[in-house]
């Protein structure tokens, strides 16, 4: 089931006014343009509504900058018999040529269960105004199928007005009223709107109905100030000259960004069950379709076997695509149409499944999820529109295992599929309530990486043994599937060429390992080293754990941070030189909760393996707490920058010296400049080329460079005194940002501060006594 609720709101884009009006000259490449006379379900000239409140459209600012200014926007909502009525009003300045060009369209889009009264269309010009809806030659119904990237196809319409003499100076007002039909919902009236804060000078929102209605309201992130009236049968929100609200894409999808009001006479999440079942009852009543290869499955072992055989046949021999027609956007085909077809979107899907897990014996309901409300649901109020996907939850070996039919090349044992990562789900079955979706910590990497490079050859070697497992297997099956081994393996090699700044050329080509009983995936790359020293030293920073860590560079304060969960990733990196290792063996513990980070150093001999494993423990970081995340995981990701010089200068360990004395890795600094600016420019580039070298083969780090050579402090304070004598380029390193870390048992205090000259990120290390 696709979210296709309410397909005709308002909502605010700073260069269109998106759906309510946009630049459209011609129809879309493969819309259906048709005759607004053909459309009974598009009315024109209609009266404005007498339960809408009339609004005073603010006044023009014509210095201000862009083509338009948008003016006012209003929307009412209000319950009918049968119907959702949603009237919006909109009003906005054409400022010059520019604003002419892209405001001389309206459009409405108009779902296949509503109607649309378009009530007038007018042209405020000096003292006069004009309605130009009159003209219908101007106006047309055009059928855009915007969703077939998706796989989805609807009767969703766009009426669209072309307004003939728009000049600059005119203000350009117009309303309309979408009336929606609400008999498969049994008449219970819900809504679900964003509200349009920010971008019109003057925004307000009225949801109304009779008392006598069991309608209920929530708001989400509203600003209370904005609630201008919240009563039995009335909610107002109102804004005036706000700005809109940052939207940033590092938030879960559980934490509400945009304003937005709910509304709902769905009383219990039982009655929403109660009505999926109504819907879904059709399919539920019919037996099991020919077409579907019973026996075959049966065939396929003991226990849960047979489930799994169904499960895959659904998943990868009938694909995705809807025919969301009618009432077909809500209800299922039956099994027996998707069997013959072949095809069925999320909520066919899934209906198919538990219709042949029943023939199995397998207790099994379909269930409705949200991919990304997850548990915002918990607050949410109970709606068919709380959700837009359904899966199948069936009882494996005594417990309940959620299961996505949409899902391709998907494989391994039915009860140890990947999870779904929905967070709450609603099984359609009597008495049915809200409940959450585990989400099982994995025991093995899902990513484990050997990056193997072999220097004891007249011509080295790298070799990549990479095993996927879970989701990570799947996807990468997929991507096989469509792309082939020999296009990934170009894609690999590039990356892997960019990524070690090495020139590696193929010495075997790509192989691939797949385990489809377990779900396990492996890929074997093998590459000649031309340069594995460089002019600079070999990078060998752990890159599959590096592109895992999150940002909240650009983060909302007031938002919690999302984490991609479950992870587990191990990526391990070896070298073998015949000249041997002379560094120092050790483990770290870099954890920035919620996020478990742990590296391991091994030198024996003539080998030198560094490994790191990142493991997440929850979905996200709480708000309060992003500030001291960023700052703990800024640390960890530092110390994973990992590189090694086979530079001859450099064979000798250096003396150890005094903070003052360091210079915290701008040592000569100051001599440089002494030299000249053309000596400086290149010491700068040379320290740019360096900066991930930051553990050298036969030679021991400064002091303070490393946890290995973190310097003594009794406590936080007297870290922060010492480091006060630190400098870089004559200036000194203060103030600094700090985070404490684990290495073994010990704690490290880590201050982190950028150059303001050279621009160059440094850190020190205290170890803090007992």
């Amino acid at each position: 089931m696709t979210r296709r609720f309410g397909l005709a709101p308002v909502l605010p884009a700073p260069a269109l006014l998106t759906l309510a009006l946009v630049a459209v000259a011609l129809p879309p490449r493969g819309a259906r343009a048709q005759p607004a006379a053909s459309e009974s379900a598009i009315t024109v000239g209609s009266p404005t509504p007498r339960w809408v409140e009339p609004l005073d459209v603010p006044a023009t600012t014509p210095d201000g900058e862009g083509g338009y200014e948008d003016l006012l926007t209003q929307i009412a909502l209000r319950p009918g018999p049968r119907e959702g009525l949603r009237f919006v009003r909109r009003a906005y300045h054409v400022r010059n040529a520019s604003g002419v060009q892209e405001a001389s369209e309206l459009e409405v889009a108009v779902a296949a269960d509503e109607t649309l009264a378009w009530h007038y269309a007018r042209v405020r010009r000096g003292g006069g105004v004009t309605d130009r809806l009159h003209d219908a030659g101007q106006l047309r119904v055009i059928q855009p199928e915007t969703r077939r990237d998706e796989g989805l196809y609807d009767e969703s319409r766009h009426v669209v007005l072309t307004l003939e003499d728009v000049r600059a100076g005119d203000v350009i007002e117009y309303a309309y009223t979408i009336r929606r039909d609400l008999s498969l919902f049994g008449d219970r009236y819900i809504e679900h709107e964003s509200f349009p804060v920010g971008y019109s000078r003057r925004v307000r929102l009225d949801a109304t109905w009779p008392t006598s209605r069991p309608v209920r309201a929530r708001l989400r992130a509203v600003d209370p100030t904005w609630v201008l009236r919240d009563e039995p049968g009335a909610v107002r929100i109102e804004a005036v000259a706000t700005e809109p609200p940052a939207m940033v894409e590092d938030a879960p999808g559980w934490a509400p960004q945009r304003p937005a009001i709910e509304l709902s006479e769905f009383g219990t999440w039982a009655d929403v069950a109660a009505w999926a079942a109504e819907a879904y009852a059709p399919a539920a009543a019919e037996p099991t379709p020919a077409g579907v290869p019973l026996e075959r499955f049966r065939a396929a072992g003991d226990g849960p076997r047979p489930a799994r055989a169904a499960l895959e046949f659904v998943q990868d021999e009938v694909r995705y695509l809807g025919l969301e027609m009618g009432e077909h956007a809500l209800v299922p085909h039956l099994p027996s149409e998707v069997v013959a077809r072949r095809f069925g979107d999320c909520k066919d899907k899934a209906r198919l499944l538990v219709t042949i897990l029943d023939a199995l014996g397998v207790e099994a309901a379909v269930a409705l999820v949200h991919t990304r409300r997850g548990r915002d649901l918990d607050e949410a109020l109970p709606s068919p529109y709380a959700f837009n996907h359904a899966i199948v939850v069936a009882e494996i070996d005594g417990r309940s295992v959620w299961l996505d039919p949409t899902r391709a090349a998907e494989r391994g044992p039915i009860g140890e599929r990947p999870p779904v990562v929905f967070g709450r789900g609603l099984r359609i079955r009597p008495g049915a309530s809200l409940e959450p979706i585990p989400v099982a910590t994995p025991t093995e990497p899902l990513v484990d990486i050997e990056q193997r490079f072999d220097l004891m050859r007249n011509r080295p070697r790298m070799a990549i043994r990479t095993t996927y497992r879970g989701a990570e297997a799947t996807d990468v099956r997929a991507a096989l599937q469509a792309f082939g081994a020999s296009e990934i393996g170009e894609t690999s090699h590039e990356f892997l060429s960019e990524r070690t700044g090495m020139t590696l050329s193929v010495a075997d080509p790509l192989t691939v390992e797949d385990d489809e009983e377990h779900n396990v995936l492996r890929i074997v790359e093998t590459y000649l080293v031309a340069d594995f020293w460089g002019t600079a030293g070999a990078d060998l920073t752990p890159w599959a754990v590096m592109s895992r860590l999150p940002s909240a560079d650009a983060h909302r304060g007031d938002l919690p941070l999302a984490i991609d969960h479950p992870v587990f990733v191990r990526h391990r990196v070896e070298v073998r030189d015949p000249n041997g290792w002379q560094m120092r063996p050790g483990s770290t513990d870099l954890s920035a909760l919620p996020l478990v980070i742990h590296r391991q150093v091994e030198v024996e001999d003539t080998r030198l393996a560094i490994t790191v494993t990142l493991e997440s423990r929850a979905d996200h970081v709480p708000a309060a707490e992003v500030s001291a995340f960023a700052r703990a995981l800024d640390a960890s990701a530092t110390q994973l920058e990992y590189g090694v010089t086979n530079d001859p200068e450099h064979m000798a360990p250096e003396p150890t010296a005094a903070p003052s004395e360091v210079g915290f890795a701008c040592v000569g600094v100051v001599l440089l400049l002494a030299l000249g600016a053309g000596l400086r420019m290149a010491y700068l580039a040379w320290r740019r080329r360096t900066r991930r070298v930051r553990h050298q083969r036969a030679a021991t780090p400064r002091p303070g460079e490393s946890p290995e050579t973190a310097l003594e402090a009794a406590d936080l304070e007297a870290a922060r005194a010492a480091h006060r004598g630190f400098s870089c380029c004559g200036a000194a390193l203060d103030p600094a940002d700090w985070a404490r870390a684990r290495y073994g048992e010990e704690t490290i205090a880590v201050a982190s501060a950028t150059c303001a000259e050279c621009g160059e990120r440094h850190r020190a290390h205290y170890r803090l006594g007992s």
